[in-house]
């Protein structure tokens, strides 16, 4: 069954197998067809609407090796340490990605020669957060609550493969 004003599904449906009921229309799609539509969405838009989006991704597929592609123009990070040499000759600092994507969270960016900043690939897998900063504390919560009764039942990791430079960096600032 689904919940149409959060966008996930709950639980199967009795009526169907293996088949997934499109959110809010009468009409029936497999759960590849699912998958295809929605990798095919987001590399059309550049980016997940909202991490709702990659939840149900991550419960729908049960491919390890499903790479997704977005535009890393459209996002916007904050860097949360100063920048660091790692190891492999590479300037790099830990950031999070923020704003309506938000769908994968910490990720790390990389300050190219060139001046601009690039973010490294990650794996999407589901997760709860809880964030007790009196700023988030509601927002957090809200999420949470809808999270644990939307949950993924099951799911599988994918890959995000972000795609060109930063579009915006906001500098860390001690």
């Amino acid at each position: 069954m689904g919940d149409p004003v959060i966008g996930r599904f709950y639980s199967n449906d009795p009526n169907c197998t293996n088949v997934i009921k499109k959110g809010g229309s009468s009409g029936r799609e497999s759960r590849a067809g699912a998958v295809k539509r929605i990798v095919s969405e987001v590399e059309a838009i550049g980016d997940f609407k909202n991490k709702g989006e990659a939840d149900w991704l991550y419960e729908l597929i049960d491919d390890r090796n499903l790479e997704v592609t977005v535009q890393a123009g459209l996002i916007t990070v904050r860097v949360l340490l100063p920048l660091r040499l790692a190891p492999n000759g590479h300037v790099q600092a830990d950031a999070i990605i923020v704003g309506g994507y938000s769908v994968h969270g910490q990720s790390t960016i990389r300050h190219r020669p060139d001046g601009t900043y690039g973010i490294y690939d990650g794996k999407y897998d589901f997760e709860m957060h809880w964030n007790m900063s009196p700023r988030e504390i509601s927002r957090e919560m809200l999420r949470n609550f809808g999270t644990f009764f939307g949950a993924p039942i099951s799911g599988t990791p994918f890959q995000i493969h972000y795609h060109g430079n930063v579009g915006t960096v906001i500098p860390y600032r001690p």
